[in-house]
């Protein structure tokens, strides 16, 4: 399963260096209606995951979420993973760049198998999500109510 991460993380280099090369440009097929504009100010894994408007890995410039279908893609590809921890970081990875809503950082928390790797990722998540009066909804995915109290603690410090 390394070798697959790796893989991935490959992947996402290469996109990165295309970006790098092709800066200004928009690439397209018609397999893959994949647009990648680097000056429009998407990163290589916005234009993978399909998404339109990209969190510029800032907690405040989140205007819209991640489209769905550049959703079903990221959720594929970390539930492929069988490392918690690997999905945890691919997971993360996701949702620094891009804009997520609360039910897409819900399904990718679903994803994790531990409670603790669940309260971390979304004490993460909260500041790249573009509906944060709907994050309580993230709560469903605890099993203990002590987790559930720990992030709206921790929600309530950030505001």
């Amino acid at each position: 399963m390394k070798n697959y991460f790796y893989f991935i993380t490959a992947f996402i280099c290469t996109l990165a260096l295309k970006a790098q090369h092709h800066d200004n440009q928009i690439i397209s097929s018609k397999s893959n209606a994949t647009t990648l504009n680097a000056s429009a100010g998407k990163t290589p894994a916005d234009s993978v995951l399909g998404n339109s408007k990209a969190a510029k890995n800032s907690a405040y410039d989140c205007p819209e979420p991640l489209s769905n279908a550049g959703f079903k893609k990221a959720k594929a590809s970390v539930k492929a993973l069988s490392s918690n921890d690997t999905k945890a970081e691919y997971a993360r990875q996701i949702i620094q760049n891009n804009c997520l809503n609360s039910e897409q950082v819900k399904q990718l928390l679903l994803l994790m198998n531990f409670e603790q790797t669940k309260l971390d990722l979304a004490k993460f998540a909260y500041k790249y999500t573009c509906d944060k009066r709907n994050y309580y909804t993230v709560n469903k995915v605890f099993a203990f109510e002590s987790s559930t109290k720990e992030l709206e603690k921790y929600v309530n410090s950030v505001h």
